[in-house]
Parts: structure tokens; sequence; C-alpha cells
């Protein structure tokens, strides 16, 4: 954060999901289907580069923020690569 540098977030995320679909017939040659959808996702270790943060705050080679002596946590990580929780279609 704060660089140039470029290097891809990897997570391996597992989820849970359910939906509907509906089917009307408006003529012989003719129908309309509706369905709906939700997602809901688990937090997931999210790594790139050579640091790593997970859901627990177990953290691997966690990096400074710039404004303050703490370091970067999860929710930090989460906030800044947008990993879904809740899709819906």
């Amino acid at each position: 954060m704060g660089g140039n540098e470029d290097f891809d977030v990897t997570s391996k995320q597992f989820g849970f999901g359910g939906g509907f679909e509906s089917h009307y017939n408006i003529s012989d040659n003719l129908k309309l289907v509706t369905n709906a959808g939700l997602d809901y996702y688990l937090g997931a270790k999210l790594q790139g580069h050579d640091t790593a943060y997970n859901p627990d705050d177990d953290n691997v080679n966690p990096r400074n923020k710039q404004e303050s002596d703490g370091k970067y946590s999860y929710s930090d990580a989460d906030k800044a690569v947008n990993q879904p929780s809740l899709c819906h279609v």
C-alpha cells in the first residue's frame, strides 16, 4: 500500500447459496422465466506477495500502517480487495 508495486492477491473462498426459478407460459411459442438467488461467502485467507491476512487476524508478515504504529488487520485487507460476502442474482 502506498507504493507502485503490482501483485496478485489470492483467496480460496467457500460459500453457501440458494435460489429459485419460475416458468410462465405466455403463449405456445413464448415463455417467461424468472430467477433469483443469494450466495453467502465465508471469510477466507487473503495472500499475496509475502503477506497473508487471516480472518482470525493471525497474519503472516502484516504491513505497518503509515499513519500510526499499528499494523494492517484482516478487515483492512478485506476492504482493500473487496472480496464478496453476499452476492445476489
